[in-house]
């Protein structure tokens, strides 16, 4: 948009023009005089000056093609009129308007456009093409096309002053008629050279001018000479004419108008060379600007500049994006920069683009806006290629987290406030939050209520040491999972200040399995005691059997004597007493034999077996020190499960053991009618299946659990704990099974089988 002075002077020109027009239609001297009768603008002229003004007028809207038609119309004025000037013809065109009335003028060619307007007409035509070419140019060739333009309008401004002059010198000096111009020429040229200043003047030459540099400090006080000088000169001549009492004449009048354009011509000299000057400081500043990545775009992201920094860093060329819309071109996202605060410019954006190969480019761009003479508001982007940077940070995040997922311990980022920040795939494991649900959440999320003080005191304490890396010592802690449940865990921290902020690491280890290992070893360590005692145990039941043996064998040598000693019709008591003595005797020596063979580690010897006396010899060996009113037993036998192949010995060991359990399990218990029950039953498979049962108080779960493994009893600590073990692997070696479990009714109920014989054998 033109300026509006510069507009209302290029159409105050336009009705100059307009009024002389009237003038010479109307037939008003005074009108295409301006008052000055002797002197008018000739119509050709009058319509020159008015297609020069409506031609800026329609090049500061824009309208270039439509200027260049109208300035080419004063232009074939001007040069119809030299044509006929230095070819001494006539074409008659300086009477193509009223020349009736131009003939009136009794002069040398009326209605030609003199020399005088035709150089106004041409200098001001030149400077308007001039700046429609510094228009598409730039550097130091717009710069020296808008230096040129100025120059034409002042010269032209220059001349026409020192002319303007000679009017009322026009009437006196017939020679200075042909010098002098009109007075509408005069007032239509400076009103046109006006605009055109006021339009210069808000590009390049304001801010030059404006400059604190100091050649352009020298720039501006020649200017001003400049505008005072071109009048003093005519002034000085119109003083000495004064003083001389003389009219002013036609010689005096060119000298002032030489020295004038001397004058001028020497000024512009001189300011060329420092525009030079300053030209080339700013090719220098432009070439080291240029090499930066610098772009510079107008409010709606066009692109107006585009450096060869730009160029290497994207790949496109300036002539291929100019007018481009920046962000739509590299595809620019910001996003938050993964660089630490103090590596980050201050108020640059982290932007990600894409480059003409598509390769993505992470950039830290800083925005200034500014206003332009010659553009208006634009926007500079002064861009710094941070991609190396940002890649280097990903890899070594991306090692960090290689190593934060791997770590077989949890490890849990804190920041200072104790919220989470980071928390691994073991932590995620050990208390069963995901990363997501958890992150946020403050430590006191992850450990039981009366161990919370505990952390936050040795974080209190490590935190004192701000401002360096440091390394906590381990603290035990209990932790709670997220379904609710504890576990111990050891905690070691560090501490450690990032982006000017602290942040905590702590690695927790969950320590439940080495607990539970060495309550385990302690276990271990108790029942090697407890073998040693069993093994010295061991040794010392061997030599007593062995001593046990004897006196034994002498007994039931004793015993069958004093059976022959008595007479057969003797007391039947006695025998009868003398007999069992014996076969006790002779029962003693079989265990203490069997004792020593189980000790000594030899096979099971099976052999064929009646199965019920052998289970009412164990109930006998059951009662011996007890009441048998105490505790009633009873027994059923089914006559199918006969024969066993089985040690005898053995499985009335066995069955001893598990009646010896029942009864002293009831009398702890108190128990009520106290009542062991044993039965056998033939089973399809080749087994005979034996059951002890009682009414007692049963068999707790955990006992249940752990029944076979050694050291485990039902008596508390005065239990051994190792009779059940042994009666499994009693009946394991049989081939057979051993069960326990609760009856439904109440009491322990054991069972266990033994291999029978097929009763289709014939033991003939």
């Amino acid at each position: 948009m033109p300026d509006r002075v510069a507009v209302l002077l290029l159409l105050a020109s336009v009705a100059c023009g307009a009024a002389a027009l009237a003038g010479w239609a109307l037939d008003l001297p005074l009108l295409r005089t301006f008052g000055f009768l002797r002197v008018p603008i000739w119509p050709l002229t009058a319509v020159a000056f008015c297609c020069l003004s409506l031609g800026h007028l329609s090049a500061g809207f824009g309208q270039r093609t439509l200027a260049s038609l109208l300035w080419a119309v004063a232009l074939l004025i001007v040069l119809l009129s030299a044509i006929q000037s230095f070819g001494g013809i006539d074409l008659g065109t300086d009477r193509l308007l009223w020349g009736g009335i131009v003939l009136d003028y009794r002069i040398s060619h009326p209605g030609r456009t003199s020399t005088n307007p035709s150089i106004a007409l041409v200098l001001l035509v030149a400077s308007g093409w001039c700046w429609a070419i510094a228009s598409r140019r730039e550097g130091v060739a717009r710069d020296t096309a808008r230096t040129f333009a100025l120059g034409l309008v002042v010269i032209a401004m220059t001349l026409e002053a020192t002319l303007f002059l000679t009017v009322p010198m026009a009437d006196r000096d017939p020679h200075s008629f042909y010098i002098s111009i009109s007075m509408p020429t005069a007032v239509m040229a400076m009103l046109t050279g006006a605009a055109l200043l006021r339009t210069y003047s808000g590009f390049d030459w304001r801010a030059s001018l404006g400059s604190n540099a100091r050649h352009w400090r020298r720039v501006r006080m020649v200017l001003i000479v400049l505008m005072i000088l071109p009048p003093v000169p005519s002034v000085l001549h119109l003083l000495l004419v004064a003083r001389s009492k003389s009219d002013a004449n036609y010689t005096g009048t060119m000298a002032v108008l030489l020295i004038n354009v001397l004058l001028i011509t020497l000024v512009l000299f001189w300011v060329f060379v420092q525009g030079a000057r300053g030209h080339a400081q700013r090719i220098e500043l432009g070439q080291a600007l240029d090499q930066a990545t610098v772009a510079i775009t107008d409010p709606e992201d066009r692109l107006l500049f585009w450096s060869k920094g730009c160029e290497r860093l994207y790949g496109w060329t300036e002539s291929e994006v100019l007018g481009q819309a920046k962000s739509g071109l590299l595809l620019s996202t910001v996003e938050p920069s993964p660089l630490p605060d103090g590596a980050a410019l201050p108020g640059a954006l982290h932007l990600v683009q894409t480059g003409r190969d598509g390769r993505r480019i992470h950039v830290s761009e800083h925005v200034e806006e500014t206003d332009s003479p010659v553009r208006g508001p634009i926007r500079v982007h002064s861009i710094h290629d941070i991609t190396a940077r940002v890649e280097a940070v990903a890899a070594r995040e991306r090692h960090l987290s290689s190593v934060f997922e791997v770590v077989p311990d949890g490890l849990v980022v804190l920041d200072g406030e104790g919220a989470i920040l980071r928390f691994s795939r073991a932590a995620e494991r050990m208390w069963g939050w995901s990363e997501d649900e958890i992150v946020g959440k403050r430590l006191d999320a992850l450990i039981a209520d009366g161990e919370r003080g505990k952390l936050a005191a040795a974080m209190a304490r490590l935190g004192e040491a701000r401002g360096t890396a440091t390394a906590g010592n381990v603290v035990s802690a209990t932790a709670r999972s997220a379904s609710g449940q504890t576990f111990p865990v050891e905690v070691r921290m560090g501490v450690a200040p990032v982006d000017g902020t602290t942040l905590f690491t702590l690695l927790f280890r969950d320590v439940s399995e080495r607990l539970d290992n060495e309550a385990h070893l302690a276990d271990l360590s108790a029942e090697l005691a407890h073998v040693s005692r069993q093994n010295a145990m061991s040794e010392l039941a061997a030599d007593i059997a062995h001593e046990l043996n004897q006196p034994l064998c002498a007994v039931s040598n004793f015993l069958a004597a004093a059976r022959a000693a008595v007479p057969s019709e003797g007391s039947k008591g006695a025998v009868e007493l003398i007999d069992q003595a014996g076969e006790q005797a002779q029962r003693a020596g079989e265990t203490i034999r069997r004792m020593r063979n189980y000790l000594s580690r030899h096979d099971v010897e099976m052999q064929l077996e009646p199965l019920a006396p052998m289970v009412r010899e164990a109930v006998n060996l059951a009662l011996v020190g007890t009441t048998r009113t105490a505790i009633e037993f009873s027994c059923a036998f089914d006559p199918e499960a006969e024969f066993v192949l089985a040690d005898r010995i053995q499985v009335q060991q066995v069955l001893f053991n598990l009646m010896r359990n029942a009864i002293e399990a009831m009398r702890q218990q108190r128990t009520a009618d106290p009542h062991i029950r044993l039965e056998t039953r033939r089973k399809g498979d080749g087994f005979a299946e034996v059951t002890v049962s009682d009414n007692g108080p049963g068999l707790p779960q955990k006992v249940i659990d752990q029944l076979y493994t050694r050291f485990t009893t039902t008596k508390g600590e005065a239990g051994m704990g190792i009779g059940l073990s042994i009666s499994r692997r009693i009946i394991d070696a049989h081939g057979g099974a051993f069960v326990a479990e609760n009856s439904p009714g109440g009491g322990a109920s054991f069972r266990f089988t033994l291999p029978t014989l097929d009763p289709n054998i014939d033991l003939e």
